[in-house]
Parts: structure tokens; C-alpha cells; sequence
């Protein structure tokens, strides 16, 4: 008895091995474009501080400083300020780049090494009692920071204006 000499089942033996050489290359390709879609940025790593403002609220005053303590320096215009009243109603937000000099004072360090397109630990973001929406009184506000390309919260505290 020997064996038979019949090569038709090689040939579909090759066909299955293709079309699964062609299924791992395409999930390849999805897995590859879908991992481009998605976003791995986390927020910098830094502490932050919210305090009022030393001096009463009164028309043209600031309201409140936001401290930044130490960590990660993070670009001014990947700093979204956000405000809420006490009933979580969103009465400003705006990226800290675009607000300087409008409704807030940056007060930044000017030794050498720091860069004046940063937060870095000691500096201060004092805003204008503007950001407490158009009619500005005492009260407990929500003070959110966000960055920017995430859109993660670095910061969020309630502070005490008065």
C-alpha cells in the first residue's frame, strides 16, 4: 500500500494560510489607525493653591490667586481658568494665555532660567473679580483648571471671596 500522490489539498492548505496572513494584517492596520485616535496625554504633575484675594472685592479688584506650588511647568495657553458660582453656573472660562492682562495678572518670576510662556512652581495667576461674572459679590466660587489638551481638571477647590 502506498501513499496517494494527489497535491489538490496543498493547495487549499495555502489558500487558508493566506486569508489568515491577510486577517492579521488588517487587524494590524485598525489597531494601528485606532491607536493613533486616542489620547495617552495625562495632565502635568502639579500643586496648586486657590486663595482670595487679600484685599476687599470692590469694583476694579482682583478676586482670587491661583498658586502654583511646585511640579510640572505647563504652558499659559494649555491653561483653561474656569469659574462656577455656588450653584455650579459657569460664569467664566477662558484659556490663561488669551485672558492675561484682561481678567488676569500673571506674576511670574524673572530669575534666570524661567521661560515668561510657563507656570512654574512659584508663580501666581491673580484673577480680576471680572471672572466672577457682571455682577461680582462675596461668596464661595468653584475654580477649575483645566489642561487644555485633555481637558483633565488639574485643580478644582472652592474658595471663600470676600
Amino acid at each position: 500500500m502506498g501513499f496517494v500522490k494527489d497535491e489538490r489539498g496543498i493547495s487549499q492548505i495555502v489558500v487558508v494560510a493566506l486569508l489568515i496572513a491577510v486577517a492579521v494584517v488588517g487587524v494590524a492596520v485598525v489597531a494601528a489607525f485606532m491607536g493613533g485616535l486616542m489620547n495617552f496625554n495625562k495632565p502635568p504633575s502639579a500643586q496648586f493653591k486657590v486663595v482670595d484675594y487679600p484685599d476687599p472685592l470692590s469694583a476694579n479688584t482682583y478676586a482670587f490667586v491661583v498658586r502654583h506650588l511646585g511640579g510640572d511647568r505647563i504652558l499659559f495657553s494649555d491653561i483653561i481658568l474656569t469659574v462656577y458660582d455656588s450653584n455650579h453656573t459657569l460664569l467664566y472660562s477662558e484659556d490663561v494665555a488669551t485672558a492675561n492682562g484682561v481678567n488676569v495678572t500673571l506674576d511670574q518670576l524673572s530669575a534666570t532660567g524661567y521661560n515668561k510662556n510657563f507656570f512654574e512652581g512659584g508663580e501666581e495667576i491673580i484673577a480680576k473679580n471680572t471672572v466672577l461674572g457682571s455682577n461680582p459679590s462675596a461668596g464661595t466660587y468653584e475654580v477649575v483648571l483645566y489642561y487644555k489638551p485633555t481637558m483633565q481638571p488639574m485643580v478644582d477647590q472652592n474658595v471663600m471671596i470676600s
